[in-house]
């Protein structure tokens, strides 16, 4: 699996395990799947899908039914997207310069 967010980025987490989680963080750090399950082990032997996990600023929240409690700083690729930068114009006003005929020279 190919590394799509880097170190420094916004990312928004929008996953449906642990919805509670969900928001816009930036990335701290970034692990792989071994160092995920070193971490954070799997009961029963269960092994994670995703390849490569981010530690996000800000984020954790309480997984499992462990006694105490394991606290993950840690979400998979797949719960993340990218966050794009306000643009220059509202799209109304796009969508009016784009109709607007150009002059060619």
């Amino acid at each position: 699996m190919k590394q799509l967010f880097s170190i420094n980025e916004s990312v928004i987490r929008q996953a449906q395990n642990y919805p509670e989680g969900n928001g816009i963080f930036t990335i701290t750090s970034i692990i792989t799947k071994q160092e995920y399950e070193d971490l954070y082990p799997s009961p029963f032997g269960w092994r994670h899908q995703d390849e490569i996990y981010y530690g996000l600023e800000g984020f954790s929240v309480e997984v499992g039914k462990h006694a105490p409690p394991l606290i993950c700083h840690h979400t998979a690729q797949g719960n993340l997207r990218k966050r794009h930068e306000r643009g220059e114009f509202s799209f109304d006003q796009l969508i009016n310069t784009l109709k607007v005929p150009q002059k060619v020279n």
